[in-house]
């Protein structure tokens, strides 16, 4: 097409300069959103402070939030910054967190739906996760206090405030009513 630019790599796109959009590398090309509310921070921090706390409690694996990379795919390369990821620990043991960006994938995934998001452009992202190997992809949505559950080969499952998060095979042991994450 004319006047695309060339598809960037993952290193064109790790040498860019520091922004003040969140920048997300999706199939060569930068895309930039704006920053996120505090109620999507705050989200974050209710889910990830316990998915922290279960890691800290069962040494089963780690959470690591902030937007940071996951590698989805290579050639064309994608970058993703999920809010949330969880590793195991037999993906990644837990004296061996890298200072750079991680080369394996994480258990799950999840992102927070944020004012302006579009349901659309998370389950694509949602899709990316799961063709690239990330086992358990969630969306919470504050404004409905539901969780939207993907797995690669099943139908989608939506939790409401009542009902309990679970995911026995990822996160042993970790059981929470869906409406605790939006307190």
């Amino acid at each position: 097409m004319p006047g695309l630019s060339p598809l960037m790599t993952l290193d064109e796109f790790l040498k860019l300069p520091s922004s003040e959009c969140l920048r997300e590398l999706v199939r060569g090309r930068v895309l930039e959103s704006k920053l996120r509310t505090p109620r999507h921070g705050q989200v974050c921090m209710e889910i990830g402070g316990r998915l922290w706390q279960h890691a800290r409690q069962t040494k089963s694996g780690c959470v690591i939030a902030g937007n940071s990379a996951v590698i989805t795919r290579r050639e064309p390369d994608c970058m993703r910054g999920p809010d949330l990821a969880w590793y195991s620990r037999e993906r990644l043991p837990l004296d061996q967190l890298p200072t750079g960006h991680l080369k394996v994938l994480p258990d799950l995934v999840l992102d927070v739906l944020d004012a302006g998001d579009h349901w659309s452009d998370l389950i694509e992202k949602a899709l990316e996760y799961l063709h690239a190997g990330v086992r358990v992809v969630a969306i919470a949505d504050p404004s409905r206090q539901s969780l939207a559950v993907f797995r690669d080969g099943q139908p989608p499952k939506l939790l409401h405030a009542a009902d309990p998060f679970e995911l026995p095979d990822v996160l042993s042991d970790f059981r929470v009513p869906v409406g605790e994450f939006f307190a």
